[in-house]
């Protein structure tokens, strides 16, 4: 009897470290969900997508900003406005003018005429450093609302090389510039929106998307919907309010410059005498005007007879 309870001890103490071992061992005791849980091998796998996209997404935009001819319709336009902004003219004319007459707010046009030389290559660059800088600040917002810098990273990757997004990315449009101004609306809003400095800065930023392109009011109402929806009633109505006042004076300098009032301001004479920075309110003079009617007018009775 002594004997065998002898041998159970001495049987017990051997599988003793044997079984801590299988306990304390990630590779025997522990199930494939601890060892590799989601929270840290899924964003490293989504991350290593996304830079392969993003690399992809590079170098197709690369090819079009080497491109030397029109990659899509409308930049050829815009590029027109710019030269005209150059010449002191105006982008906008009647409905009976036979010259292009530019569907867009100037601004875009206006950024462009400030480069040395007029070419594709750089309305495309301008329309890319915007599309960076609209990732960046995407990671910003992320971050701010509390996720963590991994989820940051995969979400300005993922607007990088997304297919509704990298379409225009390098085509010399306005859809970048304006989205980058509301991007940085938000940015703006939700990190110094507390002050009234900081919500001033985010509607004149939203303002400045607006005066890029009509349909760039998201950010806008995304702010104000949540200051609403966190309970800052009076923020959101002041932001959307000085939205509403900043953009409505910015479509009143460009319904300025279509009714051709600059000219009543300043005259006939001294409407295009203005500095480079405010080309943008160049105008033609009414007689300038007049005589490209007559000109035209001439030229068509010509090509009828």
């Amino acid at each position: 009897m002594a004997r065998r309870l002898a041998k159970r001890a001495m049987s017990s103490k051997a599988s003793a470290p044997s079984s801590s071992l299988g306990a304390g061992s990630p590779s025997l005791g522990a199930s494939a969900a601890e060892r590799f849980p989601v929270d840290r091998w899924l964003p490293i796998f989504l991350l290593t997508v996304l830079v392969f996209a993003t690399l992809r997404t590079f170098w197709a935009n690369l090819t079009i900003l080497r491109y030397p001819y029109e990659a899509n319709f409308g930049e050829g336009g815009l590029l027109y406005d710019a030269l005209r902004l150059r010449q002191g003219k105006t982008i906008y004319a009647d409905a009976s003018s036979v010259e292009w007459i530019s569907p867009y707010p100037p601004l875009f046009a206006w950024v462009v005429s400030l480069w040395p030389t007029l070419d594709f290559f750089w309305s495309r660059l301008v329309s890319q450093v915007a599309h960076l800088l609209s990732a960046a600040c995407l990671g910003l917002v992320v971050i701010r609302c509390g996720a963590k810098r991994t989820w940051a990273a995969a979400a300005a990757l993922l607007w990088l090389s997304s297919p509704f997004t990298r379409t225009f990315a390098a085509m010399g449009r306005v859809d970048m510039l304006g989205r980058a101004f509301e991007s940085a609306s938000l940015v703006a809003g939700l990190f110094w929106g507390h002050a009234f400095w900081g919500r001033f800065l985010a509607a004149a930023l939203s303002a400045l998307g607006m005066t890029t392109k009509q349909t760039m009011f998201v950010g806008a109402l995304a702010l104000g919907a949540w200051w609403w929806g966190q309970g800052r009633r009076r923020q959101a109505i002041e932001f959307l309010s000085l939205w509403a006042v900043l953009t409505g004076m910015a479509y009143g300098l460009d319904f300025a410059i279509v009714l051709g009032l600059t000219t009543m301001l300043w005259g006939s004479e001294n409407a295009l005498i203005l500095p480079p920075a405010c080309r943008i309110l160049a105008v033609r003079s009414r007689q300038e005007e007049a005589e490209e009617k007559a000109e035209r007018r001439c030229h068509y009775s010509e090509r009828c007879r």
